[in-house]
């Protein structure tokens, strides 16, 4: 109590006592207590916030608005030298001044402990040299208590700072190879005349598939390299590797790159290369796709005995070399499977083959391992395919047959020819005759 105690000329005393019996451990017996009267209340800023977008912050003990943001100021009041808060009502005032003109506005601390707050719009026009102080103090007139000693609060200064950073050379990515994804290095430039939000700047990037829908994104943090007056210099490193093998770029997809950043007073990175004018790189991605063509040699129905035969070719829709497994499948059941070399270019051909071993419909699936793609078909294997193909077996055999015959006859007439003229000529002597040309 400032009245009982405030000439500090009393000093207090313990004394103890049990069951309503003073048992002599009074002032007699303990050494007195030095002692002091808090007679002072100290005003403490706890918060003092940018209350209109774009939303500025508080540095140090500088403020980055905009002109005609509204702020709002949050005290406690305390013992001097202490953080108890004091428990009496406290007037407060806030007021900006800088140029021709002061702005303020009070706020009321209850006693209790809160924060109380006050608040005013700030102008630019107020301050033509774009600076200004925000002073936080007691009213002296609302805080005449006997024994407070009222001291001065806090100072801050205001920047006001109504124009957005802008990029002046934009992000130094120009293409991006699939093979080469990891670490690409970035730089660029902005110009800003008051300060960047170092917190804030990020360089971004997205994949984007032909629908304009986002692939995947991604970000890395850009950091300060150099700076001379308003000239800024970051760079940054970006991961264009999916983190999932789900997002998968495709050949045909648009990278978007962009700077993302805010100054203090909260003004937003803008220009060619910043999120409203995203930089677009050239995505090199050479693609290996195969996939079946749309035609496929075979019979539906095949005699017991013969062989199943597919074969048709593979299509490379990308634009890179790669090898592709072809497996074929009867009835679920692996049966055999081969490898096609395909180039950039070109339609190779591939053919499977499966001795029938079952009468009946059989189903064909040709898989391809590399994409998964898979087209069925439908054989039936009978004894026999048709009563044309019996007659032209028959006809085939006869005529084997009675060929087999003819050339049999023949050869008999020539040893019979032969066997006749050996026989007439053996009674002949040679010596019986005379040359034609001594008569």
């Amino acid at each position: 109590n400032d009245t009982f105690f405030g000439d500090q000329s009393l000093i207090p005393y313990f004394a103890a006592f049990d069951l309503g019996q003073d048992i002599g451990l009074g002032y007699g017996e303990i050494t007195p207590l030095s002692w002091n009267y808090n007679g002072g209340a100290e005003i403490v800023v706890v918060e003092i916030n940018d209350m209109t977008d774009p939303e500025g912050a508080l540095v140090d003990d500088t403020l980055y608005i905009s002109s005609n943001d509204m702020i709002s100021v949050g005290v406690i009041v305390v013992h001097t030298g202490t953080d108890i808060p004091l428990d009496i009502g406290y007037g407060f005032e806030i007021s900006a001044g800088g140029g021709i003109n002061m702005t303020s506005s009070t706020g009321w601390y209850n006693g209790d402990g809160e924060i109380a707050y006050a608040s005013m719009v700030l102008k630019y026009d107020d301050y033509p040299n774009l600076l200004a102080t925000l002073t936080v103090e007691p009213i002296p007139l609302a805080n005449d208590s006997g024994g407070v000693v009222h001291l001065t609060g806090e100072t801050y200064s205001i920047e006001f700072d109504n124009y957005a950073p802008r990029i002046t050379t934009t992000p130094n990515i120009y293409s991006v190879h699939v093979d080469r994804m990891d670490f690409i290095p970035v730089t660029f430039d902005i110009v800003e005349a008051s300060e960047m939000n170092p917190d804030t700047m990020e360089v971004h990037f997205a994949f984007k598939t032909v629908d304009n829908e986002t692939r995947f994104s991604g970000s890395s943090p850009a950091y300060l390299s150099s700076r001379s007056g308003s000239d800024w210099n970051y760079h940054a490193a970006l991961n264009f590797t999916p983190q999932s093998e789900l997002f998968t770029p495709q050949s045909t997809d648009t990278i978007l790159v962009w700077v993302d950043g805010f100054d203090y007073a909260g003004n937003q990175l803008r220009g060619t290369g910043s999120g409203e004018l995203p930089i677009i790189p050239e995505f090199i991605a050479p693609l290996f796709l195969p996939t079946f063509s749309s035609s496929m040699i075979y019979e539906d129905t095949i005699s017991i005995g013969e062989e199943i035969v597919i074969s048709s070719s593979l299509v490379n829709q990308g634009d890179a070399s790669g090898n592709a497994t072809v497996a074929l499948y009867v009835d679920g059941n692996w049966i055999d499977s081969q490898q096609v070399v395909m180039s950039s270019s070109g339609d190779p051909e591939f053919i499977l083959a499966y001795m029938t071993q079952r009468i009946g419909d059989h189903n064909i699936t040709l898989v391809l391992n590399e994409t998964g793609e898979s087209i069925n078909l439908s054989i039936e294997v009978v004894v026999m395919q048709s009563e044309t193909d019996v007659i032209s077996a028959i006809y085939s055999i006869a005529t084997g047959i009675l060929l087999g015959v003819a050339f049999l006859f023949v050869i008999a007439a020539i040893v019979i020819v032969i066997t006749g003229r050996n026989d007439a000529l053996k009674d002949y002597d040679d010596a019986e005759f005379t040359d034609f040309e001594e008569e």
